[in-house]
């Protein structure tokens, strides 16, 4: 095992015992649900000898390799990475038909002017990307400091702010998802139609905000994301995938409000 000499714990809800434990525990309450203001009260607690800093998300199990791996791989690293990600085993199911249809063609990683961004899962090598995962990315201390206090939305889920901060990245700067360092990701409990039709309405306005970030075309963000989110609802539909038609409404309320 490879065990961290440090882990900051920063949570919403309940305050929990981990006492058990050989390495020191920094528990944060925090006043907001919101995890770009999470993350950036943690780093208020760094140790100053911490050269970099490991986010995870409280539905991450990390494989029993996967620190060492990713110690090795930072220890190799050039300079201009400032960012690793952990390999997620097993998080392809959560992609979308057109996010899957990028990664066939080896676009895994990548980030479209018309705001989508190409999940990455399973990887088979080493794979040089434009986001990393906020909570599955290991970054330089230095770098992540140099970027603070992060802007983010004021919503209670700050959907896309992971692809927000990884394109805050200058041109020589690089991230990478490292194969061996491997991670696994609980299924969250089953949404209600009402949630899922939620998290489409906030995955939109993502979509929003990384577009004009990368200066898109006003009508070819609208008529890509409406051409995607009609024929999604047609497929999804026929499958009977009722979750996902809600989803996808709930994109078309976003798309409404904003521009009609």
């Amino acid at each position: 095992s490879h065990m961290p000499l440090e882990v900051i714990i920063v949570t919403y809800k309940k305050i929990f015992n981990f006492n058990k434990y050989k390495f020191k525990i920094n528990i944060i309450k925090s006043e907001k649900k919101n995890q770009v203001y999470q993350r950036g009260l943690g780093l208020k607690y760094l140790s100053k000898f911490s050269k970099f800093i490991l986010q995870l998300d409280n539905r991450i199990i990390l494989d029993k390799t996967c620190l060492y791996e990713l110690e090795k791989k930072w220890q190799s690293a050039n300079n201009d990475i400032v960012g690793i990600g952990l390999n997620p085993k097993n998080h392809l199911h959560n992609s979308g038909f057109l996010n899957r249809i990028m990664q066939l063609f080896n676009l895994s990683g990548k980030v479209f002017k018309f705001g989508l961004n190409v999940n990455y899962s399973d990887i088979k090598k080493d794979l040089q990307v434009d986001w990393l995962k906020g909570g599955l990315s290991s970054w330089k201390k230095k770098y992540i400091l140099s970027l603070l206090p992060r802007k983010y939305p004021n919503w209670d889920w700050a959907v896309g702010e992971d692809v927000d901060f990884s394109l805050m990245k200058k041109k020589n700067q690089k991230l990478i998802v490292c194969e061996k360092s491997k991670a696994f990701i609980k299924d969250l409990k089953k949404k209600s139609m009402k949630n899922i039709f939620h998290r489409g309405y906030l995955h939109f306005l993502s979509k929003k905000r990384i577009s004009k970030k990368l200066k898109c075309n006003f009508i070819i963000f609208i008529l890509l994301n409406f051409l995607i989110i009609i024929s999604s609802i047609i497929v999804n539909t026929a499958l009977l995938r009722t979750g996902k038609v809600y989803y996808n409404f709930g994109q078309i309320k976003a798309l409404t409000k904003s521009y009609l």
